[in-house]
């Protein structure tokens, strides 16, 4: 379903009076946190294993760090949505780089320690067959995989329809006189 700017108009100046107005902003504003849940849930989805990004959960911090909110922006409310926050005692600091991609390269010392042949994590999470075997890297390219953006794209493709259903509710709601 498709409205024109004429038609909007002509559906806001039934409102009149400013209870109709916040009914308005009620329905749109419901309609932005369905859509911040949505977007939170789809990239839950990427970030887990299977999911269209193709990480490997191990401990679902990533996962836990995701989330979708609105908040005012300069040109009225927005939809955001974050990883990488506190997920349990600290920052997941690795959600950016699984998102954009890019170069790691070593802060200390001369070279990076990739593990090749497994072993396991600090938090005791198994790497590979558990041999413990690694080279020496003077960076390691990661590359992307974004569990944010698609979901965002998907949300913003239906995002439309379900403003256009919200408002349709308000407007049935002031006709009818509650």
């Amino acid at each position: 379903m498709s409205i024109t700017v004429e038609e909007l108009n002509k559906r806001l100046a039934t409102l009149g009076g400013q209870a109709s107005a916040s009914g308005l902003s009620g329905s749109v504003r419901k309609a932005l946190i369905a859509a911040a849940l949505d977007g939170e849930a789809r990239a839950k989805l990427n970030a887990t294993t299977g999911g269209s990004s193709g990480l490997h959960v191990r401990s679902g911090r990533l996962r836990g760090s995701i989330a979708g909110r609105i908040r005012k922006g300069p040109n009225g409310p927005e939809i955001v949505w974050s990883a990488g926050g506190r997920s349990g005692a600290s920052d997941v600091v690795y959600a950016r780089i699984h998102e954009f991609g890019g170069t790691i390269t070593p802060k200390r010392a001369g070279a990076l320690r990739v593990p090749t042949g497994g072993g396991s994590t600090r938090a005791g999470v198994s790497r590979g067959d558990g041999s413990g075997s690694s080279r020496l890297a003077g960076a390691v390219v990661i590359p992307k995989r974004p569990y944010l953006k698609p979901a965002a794209d998907a949300v913003a493709a239906t995002f439309p329809n379900r403003l256009i259903v919200a408002m349709d509710d308000a407007f049935a709601r002031v006709s009818k006189g509650s």
